[in-house]
């Protein structure tokens, strides 16, 4: 009489898959979500589908691809009125001369990220300054929309560095857009630039 042993049940079992373990006589077999994965060569691990390089993603001419862990996202940048698109991801704002236009960003950068729910806290995940700091420069980083549920925090490094760190827990898979806006005093002229930060919290395996 032959015994089958459930490898998988064993207690080393939820450690012999990424994913999931299947019990099939005599062996066993590794599996990966249905889709957004595939299974390793090695037969244990899985391997995240880059469907912007593939070519299986269905983001218009208009958007840009963005591989995330087991999925994708299509990312559009608009410039809004009275900017102009210097580079894809950058808007500069057009010379003006009345106070409520001068008042207005000088400059509008995208950005993304993604990483897995549960990294530890806290995180740096986002720096931000200016290209080439000046003796005498002072800048104020805030968060100033997209981080309503707190899991975000802004902080000054020095006087011409910022950064943005996850200070709670992220459990669950979610998509975040923080605007962050940076006051540069430089030679006691006040200039204001937004980073607008895509965030992907990706599922663990």
């Amino acid at each position: 009489m032959s015994i089958d042993i459930d490898e998988c049940a064993l207690p080393t079992g939820g450690h012999i898959c990424s994913y999931r373990c299947n019990n099939v006589p005599g062996s066993f077999r590794c599996s990966c979500p249905l889709s957004g994965y595939t299974l390793a060569p090695n037969g244990r691990n899985c391997q995240d589908v880059d469907e912007c390089v593939t070519g299986t993603h269905n983001c218009s001419g208009a958007e840009t691809c963005f591989n995330v862990q087991g999925a994708f996202r299509c990312l559009s940048f608009e410039c809004p009125p009275n900017y102009r698109k210097a580079i894809e991801t950058r808007c500069e704002r057009l010379p003006c001369y009345d106070n409520e236009c001068q008042s207005q960003p000088l400059r509008i950068t995208y950005h993304h990220l993604s990483f897995p729910t549960n990294i530890p806290i806290p995180t740096d995940i986002f720096r931000m300054g200016p290209s080439h700091a000046l003796p005498g420069d002072n800048i104020q980083l805030s968060i100033t929309s997209g981080n309503e549920k707190g899991y975000f925090v802004s902080k000054n490094v020095n006087s011409h560095s910022g950064l943005v760190a996850v200070q709670q827990p992220i459990t669950e898979p979610e998509d975040f857009l923080l605007t962050i806006q940076m006051d540069l005093i430089r030679h006691g002229t006040l200039n204001t630039f937004i980073a607008k930060l895509h965030v992907f919290v990706t599922a663990e395996l």
